[in-house]
């Protein structure tokens, strides 16, 4: 992965479709691993499935555990998108209403409209988003 960091998952695989493979990973809370934990409400464990592409020629069938990784740098692409940009947008929104002399009630409309071409646009470009979230196998 070019040097960077790697994250680094390992998952069962529940669906395949030539190289493209559908993997189930279960993600656990930090106080998941506890032994008190099937008493606590606060444990959580939660199943993601998420795409993972194989490499041409590995023998990968479904039911089959596999580690896989992508670049640390997704996750704060991941983050980009879905906090830190909307924020920006909100904070923008609002500082030009109120520099414009509007009331607070059309100044938290005026937070919230950039967010609707926002996500419009989102929407539309989601293959291309969905593009650059790809995890691959790792080689063995």
């Amino acid at each position: 992965m070019r040097g960077s960091s790697v994250i680094e998952h390992q998952g069962t695989v529940v669906s395949k479709d030539g190289n493209l493979l559908k993997v189930e990973i279960i993600s656990v809370s930090a106080c998941g691993s506890c032994s008190a934990a099937h008493l606590c409400s606060a444990a959580e464990k939660k199943s993601k499935v998420v795409d993972v592409i194989s490499a041409a020629g590995e023998d990968i069938s479904v039911g089959d555990v596999i580690t896989f990784v992508g670049d640390e740098s997704m996750g704060v692409k991941a983050v980009a998108i879905a906090y830190v940009l909307p924020l920006l947008l909100i904070v923008a929104g609002l500082l030009a209403a109120k520099a414009a002399g509007l009331s607070d009630a059309w100044c938290a409309v005026a937070a919230v409209a950039p967010l609707l071409p926002f996500y419009a646009g989102l929407y539309l470009l989601r293959g291309m988003v969905d593009n650059s979230f790809k995890f691959k196998t790792k080689n063995l």
